[in-house]
Order: structure tokens, then sequence, then C-alpha cells
């Protein structure tokens, strides 16, 4: 007689096998292949045939430079965490718990706070300031690097030369009034997002 949790986990792959009950972030119309079980072992899944085992490479980092309160700074974690960003870094003032964080992503994300964002800027990475200055593209027509730092001003000013001069690409959001920081950087984790997911589905077909 095998034990009680044994049973159960064997039942449950079976179920999962059968696209009877969801895996965690796949919808529940999902095919079984969709949801990872091209090949089934006891434990419901191998490597081989992972959700994550197609996922595209690479990341978003993002850097707010001098951001005004912790109320945006909140607001941005939160849209980090729901775009599934890597990494913030922030330089300026000092962040502190903040209501705005509804998913507590201070604990799911690194905040990495100094003195410069490029102090900490990943390896590799592409840096791309997020500001309505001259010369800057529209997101609109943007092509996402694979590794990107995208850095944001704070609301009541610009970055400034001394961050855009050390910035690869600079582009800006088509609007016709500012939007407040948490809201630029949802709309460029969204854009980024749909562009890279619809490349990823091209190369695919």
């Amino acid at each position: 007689m095998k034990p009680r949790l044994v049973q159960l986990a064997e039942r449950d792959a079976r179920r999962q096998s059968e696209g009877r009950i969801p895996v965690a972030g796949i919808p529940r119309s999902a095919t079984p292949r969709d949801r990872g079980f091209d090949s089934l072992t006891a434990c419901g899944r191998d490597i081989g045939s992972s959700p994550v085992a197609g996922v595209v490479r690479g990341f978003a980092a993002i850097g707010l430079h001098r951001p005004k309160n912790n109320v945006n700074v909140g607001a941005v974690l939160r849209a980090a965490w729901c775009y599934g960003a890597a990494l913030i870094v922030a330089d300026g003032t000092r962040y502190r718990k903040s209501r705005t964080d509804t998913h507590k992503a201070h604990r799911k994300i690194p905040l990495v706070q100094t003195g410069d964002v490029f102090d900490a800027i990943p390896y590799d990475c592409v840096p791309v300031a997020v500001d309505l200055v001259e010369g800057a593209q529209s997101l609109f027509d943007y092509e996402h690097p694979e590794r990107a730092f995208y850095i944001f001003g704070p609301e009541d000013g610009t970055l400034g030369a001394k961050t855009i001069d050390r910035c690869r690409d600079v582009v800006y959001i088509p609007t016709q009034a500012c939007m407040n920081l948490a809201a630029t950087v949802n709309v460029v984790l969204y854009d980024r997002a749909n562009k890279r997911g619809q490349k990823n589905r091209n190369t695919e077909d």
C-alpha cells in the first residue's frame, strides 16, 4: 500500500497530464503540451518539457534617477513585479516601505540603492534613457535590446545630460501630457513584453 501523499501526487500528475487541473500561470484552457507535459515523469514533467524551457533569454532592469518619494518607488516595484523585471536600482532618496507596493515586490525583486544608478548596471546590459528630450526615439518604433537597463528620471525634471550621454539609446513615449513615474515604467515594460513576445512567436513560426 502506497503512502497517502504518494497516491495524491500520482493522482495530480495524471490530472495535469490530461489538462484537468491548471498549472500556476497557465490558462485553464491550455492544452497539455502548452502546460509542459510533452514528456511526463512521476512528478508531472521533466526539464525538457517545462514551460520555462521555452522562455526567451534576456531581461529588463530598471534604474530610477532621484525619484521624488516612496509612493512612486513603491508603484514602480509593483509594475516591475507584474512584468517580470529582474532588478531595480535607485539613487538619491532612500526607499522606505510604501503602501503602493501592493505585491510586496521588494521581497521578490532586488532593489539596489546607490549613489549613481550606473554603479549597479548589469554586465553587458544596454542603458536606455527614457526621457522627453530632443533627439529621443519614439517608443512606438523602438526595438528593445535583449538585456536592457531602462533609466527613468524624476517626475519634476529630466535625467540630465550627464546621465543621457552614458546611454546608448534614448526613447520617449508620445503623449499629450506628462505621465507619472510609475505609469511611464508600466508603458515601457508592457511595450517590451508585447514586442519581444511577438518576436518570439515569429521566430517559432
